[in-house]
């Protein structure tokens, strides 16, 4: 089976979001923090990723874990 990049792309980024949550179901807070930062690497490269990204944002303000969350202008 042949993919695009995209779909790569997209398929870790859905991988990368579920580590995520597990790091932070098991108050990996550290581990957690170098997946998010590798989650919003991944959507500089590829803006489909971005919902990813937000899912895991949303989630974390959903707990009531900080996250710095980077605004427009940091970008």
């Amino acid at each position: 089976m042949t993919y695009k990049i995209a779909d790569t792309r997209r398929q870790l980024s859905y991988a990368l979001l579920r580590v995520f949550e597990q790091a932070r179901g098991q108050r990996e807070p550290a581990v957690a923090d170098l997946v998010l930062c590798a989650l919003e690497e991944l959507a500089r490269k590829d803006t489909n990723c971005q919902g990813t990204l937000d899912r895991a944002y949303l989630q974390s303000v959903a707990v009531g874990t900080i996250v710095d969350v980077p605004t427009s202008s940091s970008r």
